[in-house]
């Protein structure tokens, strides 16, 4: 399985921040100007998943009402900005839909994969304190149960896209706040994280 991007639908930065500020606005974060490209590509196709052979295409408009949805799930549950939240999933468009609705809750996205060693995914999981999980399906889910009993609660995928969308406030980041944190690579040492 693979998600990607579609480079030629792809919106100028430049011309997303003028649109983005039109108004008042002095400057725009980056989350800004990835919704707004969204708005803008309307109903083009903007990131296509394969996936078993299959390829699943997602416009602007569509990959937003992903985005609202698991923003909702998230606002639900009261967590707080500088909070993390652990993606335990392989990539996909649900990944990345829940990947921008947690930075724009002000939340520190932690990616994990499905494809990593349990162990070294244990150890980054204890190292960084997330305060959900998000797995991509019951098994995944299953497994972390079992080797973290007292873990933080965890959520799957299907639970948060099942939720209703709604129009939330716009993302207010700095440039200065951490939005993720990815850990380097356990082969030779501890894993890393890196903000």
């Amino acid at each position: 399985m693979r998600a990607f991007a579609r480079p030629d639908r792809a919106v100028d930065s430049e011309q997303s921040s003028r649109s983005a500020s039109k108004g008042d606005q002095s400057s725009v974060n980056f989350l800004e100007n990835i919704f707004v490209s969204l708005e803008e590509a309307g109903g083009t196709s903007v990131l296509e998943e394969i996936r078993d052979g299959r390829i699943t295409s997602v416009s602007g408009l569509e990959l937003l009402d992903l985005v609202a949805r698991a923003r909702v799930f998230l606002a639900d549950r009261k967590l707080s900005k500088g909070d993390r939240c652990a993606l335990y999933a392989n990539n996909s468009v649900r990944w990345v839909a829940l990947d921008l609705a947690a930075m724009a809750e002000g939340l520190i996205v932690v990616p994990l994969y499905a494809r990593q060693a349990p162990a070294e995914l244990l150890a980054m999981m204890k190292d960084c304190s997330p305060v959900l999980i998000c797995c991509e399906d019951r098994s995944l889910r299953a497994g972390l149960a079992q080797e973290w009993v007292a873990g933080p609660p965890q959520a799957l995928l299907d639970d948060i896209f099942t939720t209703a969308a709604a129009t939330l406030a716009r993302p207010e980041l700095s440039d200065h706040d951490p939005v993720t944190i990815i850990y380097t690579s356990a082969r030779r040492a501890k894993p890393r994280a890196l903000c």
